[in-house]
C-alpha cells in the first residue's frame, strides 16, 4: 500500500472535515485516523486485508 498515493484519494474526516491518514496495522488491519478530532475506523476484513484500496471505497462513501 502505497501511503501518499491512498491518504490522496480518501475523503476528509466525516465528523469534523479534517485530513485523515490511513494505516496498515498487525495482521493487515486497514484503519483510517482522522489527524485533529482522532476519531479511528477500522476495516477489519479479508477483503480489506487483501486489496487495501477496498478500505478506500468503503471510507469514502457517504449516507445521502
Amino acid at each position: 500500500m502505497k501511503k501518499d498515493n491512498i491518504d490522496n484519494q480518501l475523503k476528509p474526516c466525516p465528523f469534523c472535515g479534517s485530513k485523515v491518514n490511513s494505516y496498515k496495522g498487525f495482521g493487515g488491519l486497514v484503519f483510517i485516523k482522522c489527524s485533529v478530532c482522532g476519531s479511528i475506523t477500522s476495516f477489519d476484513n479479508d477483503r480489506c486485508k487483501a486489496k487495501p484500496y477496498k478500505a478506500i471505497k468503503l471510507w469514502n462513501r457517504r449516507v445521502k
